[in-house]
């Protein structure tokens, strides 16, 4: 921290899941003075609350600073509760509105560690960092202390929250969906589900999904709407197909039945899921006015023609007798008229996919041709 005086230096204190703003603050708060009245008031509510000693650090800090002859700046800035990308968008945004006002040559970080962490590249990214003062509370080490200390920290996530929707309304869902079924006698499916719950939790908040999906929604709706569409529809299909094979297959004991019967069924729930991702890539063609909107046309129909010749093919398995020869089968598709339709679907495909294409080309080359 050994710097030229003069320097102007800014001490930033972060409080990401903002503590502070519940209490009835407003960020950022800038100057010693406001700093010092935010956390004598901030005490008063919640003095046990670990923002507090992140806040009288950086203003012993400041005093130092200030004693060696540099002129220091504090400022106290905050994310969300919600925590995520509100959380980055605001911090960003309140540290933007302090650099407006006055260059800094470095900055020092303030902070109690845990969360807060995650915006330290992100300031980083906006003003040279000098130093990160990371604030660790010490603790008693008795038994009554360590209660006393896990209450509080129960009690925060009761009050945040972002923290109460992780750690007690994500397990509250599991648990409450097996307890009814198992309350349905179905033990095995219902620990099978809670799994299932808990790997999917898991999945959308390791791979940060919720942030995801909130820039894809902003970015284009129709596409957003569409793949989501297209993954619970391609989910329905795959639980129809589990149901039909599970309640059939100890029945009629036949697998060309079973799976001809599932083929027969499903076949279009599967062409409506995969569909529906194209279909929002060619509206979203079709709002920019994109002549390339006939690729994802073109896919959408030969999906669709795929669909119809599984149908068929499902059809076919569910009229065979059991255990058929090749002979018996071979009768069967030639019957069907299933290799000319499907001859017939390809060749449609490719041959209007090639007459696009050079439709295109020659389009593209007489606009390029008019900006010229």
């Amino acid at each position: 921290m050994e710097k030229m005086p003069q320097e102007k230096t800014l001490v930033i204190i972060i409080d990401y899941d903002n503590d502070i703003g519940r209490i009835g603050f407003k960020t950022p708060i800038k100057g010693y003075e406001k700093v010092l009245e935010t956390a004598q008031r901030f005490g008063l509510a919640r003095p046990q609350d670990s923002d507090l000693n992140s806040i009288f650090a950086a203003l012993k800090i400041y005093n130092d600073l200030k004693m060696k002859g540099y002129e220091p700046d504090i400022v106290i800035i905050a994310g969300s509760e919600s925590g995520g990308l509100e959380a980055f968008q605001n911090i960003k945004n309140q540290l933007k509105e302090i650099l407006k006002d006055k260059s800094y040559s470095s900055a020092i970080i303030v902070s109690d560690g845990g969360e807060d962490e995650k915006v330290y590249p992100l300031i980083q990214s906006m003003i040279p960092v000098e130093y990160i003062e990371r604030v660790v509370v010490e603790q008693a080490r008795s038994v009554e202390a360590t209660y006393i200390l896990l209450w509080r920290y129960f009690r925060k996530i009761l009050e945040e929250p972002r923290l109460s929707k992780i750690l007690i309304g994500y397990p509250g869902i599991i648990l409450l969906v097996f307890s009814i079924l198992a309350l349905a006698n179905l033990l095995v499916q219902g620990v099978l589900v809670s799994i299932l719950i808990l790997a999917i939790i898991m999945i959308y908040r390791g791979f940060y999904l919720e942030d995801l999906l909130i820039n894809s929604w902003r970015r284009n709706p129709a596409r957003m709407f569409s793949y989501v569409g297209g993954i619970f529809v391609l989910g329905i299909a795959i639980m129809l197909t589990y149901a039909i094979i599970s309640s059939e297959a100890p029945v009629k004991g036949s697998w060309y039945y079973v799976i001809g019967l599932a083929l027969s069924s499903t076949s279009w729930i599967y062409a409506l899921g995969l569909s529906l991702p194209f279909i929002g890539e060619a509206v979203n063609r079709i709002i920019k006015r994109s002549f390339r909107v006939w690729k994802y046309l073109m896919t959408i129909l030969a999906i669709i023609y795929l669909s119809l010749i599984l149908r068929d093919i499902g059809v076919i398995l569910t009229q065979i007798p059991p255990n058929p020869t090749s002979d018996v089968m071979m009768t069967y598709i030639i019957q069907s008229r299933l290799i000319e339709k499907s001859l017939i679907g390809l060749i449609i495909i490719i041959i209007g996919s090639a007459i696009l294409e050079m439709i295109g080309r020659i389009y593209y080359s007489r606009i390029k041709k008019i900006a010229t």
